[in-house]
């Protein structure tokens, strides 16, 4: 995070301004998204949040990670290539891009334990 903090603090004092920076790493609750034919759930996702001055700016996701903003004009092989750059497995990839044969199973942890005490 120090380094993080230091670069973006170059950053700002560079274009003149004397904001504080702040570079934390939480739990952010997002919505669902959709970026093309790929799909993110709702849910909480870790976040590296760059907090310049009183934070009251817009989120840079799209800056970040352009190509899944908008419509790639790629190749699956490429996009793919683009979600495990950003840290996705393939496997994670598979799960948020096959909507042909989406399969869930709806499973409560308390069953499952309470089940394994009888088996």
């Amino acid at each position: 995070m120090p380094e993080i903090e230091s670069a973006a603090a170059e950053i700002v004092t560079d274009a003149g301004h004397t904001e504080s920076v702040a570079a934390t790493l939480t739990e952010e609750k997002y919505p669902r998204r959709s970026y093309g034919t790929v799909t993110l759930p709702a849910g909480s996702y870790t976040s590296l949040r760059v907090i310049i001055g009183e934070g009251s700016g817009h989120n840079w996701w799209c800056v970040l990670f352009p190509r899944m903003c908008t419509r790639p004009a790629v190749s699956a092989a490429a996009q793919e290539e683009e979600f495990t750059d950003a840290g996705f497995t393939p496997s994670q990839y598979k799960i948020i891009t096959d909507s042909k044969d989406a399969h869930y199973v709806v499973k409560f942890r308390i069953i499952e334990i309470i089940r394994s005490l009888f088996d």
